[in-house]
């Protein structure tokens, strides 16, 4: 049975990360269909939106990057070698959740967005963290 469900298991998670993308894009994008005047939606104010939350949406990404492989690798270092507890990973996952978003908002960027990063960085720990926490959360 196992060998059955290894033929569509690995293109489905393939069409899953690439809908998460596609969903991080939109969200990114959503304030910036907000712009409008009273005559309508005036072209120079669309286009220096979209510089402005191309940049923005840059420099988060370096952020949550540089973030990620500085702080969350060593929290959760910290975390395991000196308490030891699962719960401890859960509220470290929640904090670092909540500081992505913390950090997309004062970007200008919808919070959503920075939880999402805030997942991709708590995944890339690897698949044994990813597996503690829903755990933990159950």
């Amino acid at each position: 049975s196992n060998t059955s469900d290894v033929g569509y298991a690995s293109p489905l998670m393939g069409i899953l990360v690439v809908q998460d993308v596609q969903l991080g894009a939109l969200i990114a994008i959503m304030p910036l269909l907000c712009l409008q005047t009273a005559s309508g939606v005036a072209f120079h104010k669309l286009l220096k939106g979209g510089i402005i939350l191309c940049i923005t949406l840059i420099l988060l990404l370096l952020m949550c990057r540089i973030i990620s492989l500085l702080v969350v690798d060593r929290l959760f270092r910290l975390l395991n070698s000196f308490l030891n507890k699962k719960e401890s990973i859960l509220i470290g996952a929640i904090a670092v959740c909540l500081f992505f978003a913390w950090v997309s908002d004062q970007l200008g960027v919808s919070i959503e967005l920075g939880c999402f990063l805030a997942g991709l960085a708590i995944s890339s720990r690897g698949q044994s963290l990813a597996h503690d926490i829903p755990q933990q959360v159950k």
